[in-house]
């Protein structure tokens, strides 16, 4: 098994080209172990992951659209795709407190793949 940690929880792992191309490099070299028959990915701090980063986003739509699209959207759509399409399987793993008066943390596992 190996374990990818999104960790940047002071933005609350949100999504940006350097922590996608982190993703992907990853990916793919654990396809290549044949040791590993399972990736788990989680998030440091309190959130999983936020999804995209508006800030970087903004900062390409003010180069125009075209940018926007060239250098943040396709980065991401990419690596949803390759996720969808990992041979391996993939587990989203985050603990959460569902509710407050509960002492110990629920697990929310989403398996894609």
């Amino acid at each position: 098994m190996a374990i990818l940690t999104l960790n940047r929880p002071d933005k609350l792992n949100a999504l940006s080209n350097e922590l996608i191309a982190g993703i992907m490099n990853a990916l793919n070299s654990i396809e290549l172990d044949s040791s590993v028959r399972v990736v788990v990915i989680t998030g440091a701090g309190r959130a999983f992951s936020a999804g995209a980063d508006i800030a970087a986003f903004h900062k390409h739509m003010q180069a125009g659209p075209a940018d926007a699209i060239m250098h943040f959207m396709r980065p991401g759509h990419q690596m949803t795709r390759r996720v969808e399409s990992y041979p391996k399987p993939i587990i989203l793993k985050k603990a959460v407190t569902v509710r407050p008066e509960q002492e110990s943390p629920h697990l929310l596992t989403t398996v894609i793949g």
